[in-house]
């Protein structure tokens, strides 16, 4: 008697290269996703993963005074000149459960740049990264600061910092709690796959990369979030997320790593770069740097802009360029 498994189709190979695996422009996903994100933004409050609060707050309130006190004391000039003293961080990461054909995968992970609060500030960055050869770009949120800017221009200024590099398989972004849903037509126009709640993959050699990609849980957080973290599809998995505090949902899912930003590390920091302010509402101890959460290795971005005021003290804004690496059972990043 013939053996059923040996007749049964073999599952398909996973598709080579970077691809979608759910959502997307003018799917019901995206259509769902877009009439919720017009809903929360009309309403004038923060949604965050602990409910609604009011918008703005004292480091909105007291930037004006904050900026005269830096210029009294003598130390505006200095704070501008380190937000534009931009870091290059580089990570070898071994991650247990790596697919061997991602074996030194290259992933360049930007964040929150705020490109109209430091003009030129594209510019200066492309030069710093031209000819840089990586696989991936990940993007995680706050590319403009102020929503009244055109999204346009915003897109415009993404496409400027990434001109020079050599990206193999393409780039994925999420949206920040500055970002509004008119940001995504312009991002995805320049190429950018923007994942609003939604999957992806890169394929190669039949294993994959899976990418799940939030809306931002500082304002507009819904219950999609962590549902799509919850339906990433089988494979190696990977969160983008703006902020970290989906940390918890993700690394139930199953996600091995974690990429956000939003904290900019704290951007005006105690000296030795302990943050004063982290805009958290959870999970406060992973503010900066990298973490881990259960079995899942994370990384909060310093991000590469500043907000509100364009300076930043013992606090560098930085890119990072993660190396993966496979690892045995047990292996990873120091604590």
């Amino acid at each position: 008697m013939p053996d059923p498994a040996a007749s049964a189709p073999a599952s398909p190979a996973p598709a080579e290269g970077l691809h979608r695996l759910s959502g997307g422009a003018g799917t019901p996903a995206r259509r769902r996703w877009r009439e919720t994100r017009d809903r929360l933004e009309a309403s004038g409050r923060r949604h965050t993963v602990r409910g609604p609060r009011r918008s703005g707050g004292l480091l909105y309130r007291g930037a004006p005074a904050m900026a005269r006190a830096l210029w009294l004391a003598g130390l505006r000039d200095r704070g501008e000149r380190n937000a534009r003293a931009v870091v290059l961080e580089e990570r070898s990461l071994e991650l247990p459960g790596l697919p061997a054909a991602f074996d030194g995968y290259r992933l360049l992970h930007v964040s929150d740049p705020h490109f109209e609060n430091i003009p030129g500030l594209a510019e200066s960055v492309a030069r710093r990264l031209d000819g840089l050869a990586v696989d991936l770009v990940a993007l995680t949120g706050d590319f403009q600061h102020h929503w009244w800017v055109d999204p346009e221009v915003s897109a415009r200024d993404l496409e400027a910092l990434l001109a020079g590099l050599r990206i193999g398989d393409g780039c994925l972004a999420v949206l920040g709690n500055h970002d509004g849903a008119h940001l995504v037509e312009p991002l995805e126009t320049a190429g950018v796959q923007v994942l609003a709640n939604e999957h992806a993959a890169v394929g190669r050699g039949g294993q994959r990369l899976v990418f799940t990609g939030t809306d931002d849980p500082a304002c507009f957080f819904s219950a999609a979030a962590p549902a799509a973290l919850a339906s990433a599809p089988a494979g190696f998995r990977v969160a983008l997320v703006h902020t970290p505090e989906l940390a918890g949902p993700a690394a139930e899912a199953g996600h091995a790593l974690y990429l956000c930003g939003h904290t900019h590390g704290g951007q005006i920091c105690l000296p030795g770069g302990r943050p004063v302010i982290t805009q958290l509402t959870v999970n406060r101890h992973l503010a900066r740097g990298w973490w881990r959460h259960g079995a899942m290795v994370g990384h909060t971005s310093r991000g590469l802009g500043s907000a509100n005021l364009a300076v930043r003290f013992n606090c560098p804004p930085a890119l990072t360029l993660v190396t993966l690496r496979a690892a045995s059972e047990g292996d990873g990043p120091p604590q």
